[in-house]
């Protein structure tokens, strides 16, 4: 076992960056796909075509999905199976691991929502 010393921390590592960018970035993946989206109906109105609309609304589902994976990848490695109460570092990414593979789908659900009234609803009506 490693004691570290008083005051001095080591930098996490990379399986732990990624678990936290992949759960703490889909959340930002959903606020940020919304606002370029509202932000684009102006043009999609003037244009008659709201193409980049939709493929603001693809690349939220793509990188909710590869957020997903990465969570997925990184449970796996972990051991894979449901997080329980003992304490330590697998356990910790195992948490991680696992409430990113449930917020992912769910945030999924939310921007299909949104490019759901994309495609029913026409950009110019009010």
């Amino acid at each position: 076992m490693v004691v570290e010393e008083a005051g001095k921390s080591t930098p996490p590592g990379g399986a732990t960056v990624a678990l936290w960018t992949a759960l703490a970035g889909a959340p930002a993946v959903v606020l940020l796909s919304q606002w370029v989206a509202y932000s684009l109906v102006p043009d999609a109105c003037a244009r008659q075509n709201s193409l980049f609309v939709h493929l603001v609304h693809l690349a939220a589902l793509l990188l909710l999905a590869a957020g997903f994976l990465v969570c997925r990848r990184q449970w796996a490695r972990v051991g894979g199976v449901e997080p329980d109460e003992r304490p330590g570092p697998d356990h910790n990414a195992r948490f991680l691991a696992f409430a990113g593979m449930i917020a992912n789908p769910f945030l999924a659900l939310v921007v299909l929502a949104m490019w759901l009234a994309t495609v029913l609803f026409s950009p110019c009506s009010a």
